[in-house]
């Protein structure tokens, strides 16, 4: 297989992966569930054709072995030690891996600076369409074009207000946009500029609209890191400044945008909506829930501190190599059940959403160095690459919210942002 041949695959393959993922669970539901393995036939075509072009010749480097002595410890524990199922142990492999290999790929060959960019500007006309969409389905509250049986399935009012976009989750909507705009920061260096502008303002716009504060926290914290390694390299070259003009009229037209959307949805459902909803949150509310006391009650009752609490109680139990494989609170857990649930007095269909939580409770301490060390290895990888070195703190930051390595599209845009050259250092700061 010839390079152009190889690049034009490529570039076909990550196209529609960028495009279906945002929109697996709308296609889903109108059609079959089968159609969520789009993206795993994709990662194989990839992975054949990429044999093919490099003729089988291929090495592994520290990376690559510490995310194997993972995968080879999961089994250990789950198949030898805990004596469960293999195929609970493929979904997760399936489910942590999918994308790593997507990464193992595109870090091992040259992709041209115009297929990386091309894949840019697909993901900008991606995040147009579900952000406009979003919008739509906040202002209307749900009764305009959102799925019904969707809408069914909002229990809490303080979620009812948060935009869902076509990802039937808020927080999954809000990961993807926030790597999506780290990726475009990647490719293209300033997306503050006129043609970048429209993206960014309707990123910072969707993020605000779903109201998930931990993603909004680590933007600040991305914008406050850019701004850091910005001021840093500025004064390699004896330049002044942090942020430009654009910057700051972006960053206030955003919260302009979302005071202007908040408000439409209150005369929505005062004057136009016919349902009726009991009490009167806003995404305000959600954010006071910070420093409530009743964050902190939910949270232990079932959520995330009830996680946390629950999974180091059945760690105290499994210390050393834990409970296996989709065990607990991961899709795996979620499509199999876990045989441990019943024991600790955990509901069907728990989630964890912490990703160390996980890796502490179903691989011990043993598996939990591995992590770590693969962690490590990614680091000491990119030591030289402040930019990437910034986008793993957020992805781990995300990881303390989300089961990161699993979250489709956040994991998808994070392992794409780590293979890509960086044209932040080398065109635009350099």
């Amino acid at each position: 297989m010839s390079e152009t041949r190889f690049n034009h695959l490529m570039l076909a393959l990550l196209s529609v992966i960028a495009v279906f993922i945002p929109f697996r669970e709308l296609i889903s539901l109108y059609t079959f569930s089968f159609v969520k393995v789009i993206p795993d036939l994709c990662v194989l075509i990839a992975l054949i054709a990429f044999l093919i072009y490099k003729k089988f010749w291929f090495k592994f480097d520290k990376v690559d072995i510490a995310f194997l002595a993972f995968l080879a410890f999961g089994f250990v524990t789950t198949v030898l030690f805990n004596h469960l199922e293999i195929s609970r142990y493929i979904l997760e492999c399936r489910s942590i891996a999918l994308y790593y290999i997507l990464y193992f790929i595109l870090k091992n060959i040259r992709i041209s600076d115009e297929i990386s960019q091309k894949v840019g500007r697909v993901l900008q006309y991606v995040v147009l369409i579900i952000v406009i969409f979003a919008i739509i389905e906040k202002v209307t509250y749900k009764e305009l074009l959102f799925p019904e049986v969707w809408k069914n399935d909002i229990i809490y009012m303080n979620n009812y207000i948060r935009a869902y976009s076509f990802f039937y989750n808020p927080n999954s909507f809000a990961a993807f946009l926030i790597f999506a705009f780290i990726y475009i920061y990647q490719i293209f260096g300033n997306p503050w500029d006129k043609r970048n502008a429209p993206f960014t303002l309707l990123t910072f716009v969707g993020i605000l609209i779903s109201v998930s504060r931990s993603t909004i926290i680590l933007l600040g914290v991305f914008l406050i890191g850019v701004a850091i390694l910005k001021k840093y390299y500025m004064l390699k070259k004896q330049k002044k400044g942090l942020f430009t003009k654009n910057t700051l009229i972006i960053i206030l037209l955003s919260f302009v945008c979302w005071g202007c959307i908040e408000g439409a949805s209150k005369l929505y459902m005062e004057h136009i909506s016919t349902n009726t909803y009991e009490g009167d949150i806003t995404s305000i509310d959600r954010f006071n829930e910070l420093v409530s006391n009743e964050i902190v009650e939910n949270s232990s009752s079932d959520g995330r501190i009830y996680s946390i609490k629950t999974g180091l109680e059945v760690f105290d139990d499994h210390k050393i190599v834990g409970t296996g494989f989709g065990t607990y609170g991961s899709s795996a857990s979620l499509m199999r059940g876990s045989p441990i649930y019943e024991e600790y007095d955990i509901r069907e269909g728990f989630y964890s959403d912490n990703e160390y939580i996980v890796i502490l409770v179903e691989t011990g301490v043993i598996g939990s160095l591995i992590a770590l060390a693969f962690i490590g290895t990614i680091i000491y990888d990119n030591k030289y690459d402040l930019f990437k070195i910034l986008a793993c703190v957020v992805f781990g930051g995300l990881g303390m919210f989300y089961n990161v390595l699993e979250t489709q599209g956040l994991a998808f845009l994070f392992w794409m942002t780590l293979a890509m050259p960086n044209y932040v250092e080398r065109k635009y700061w350099s």
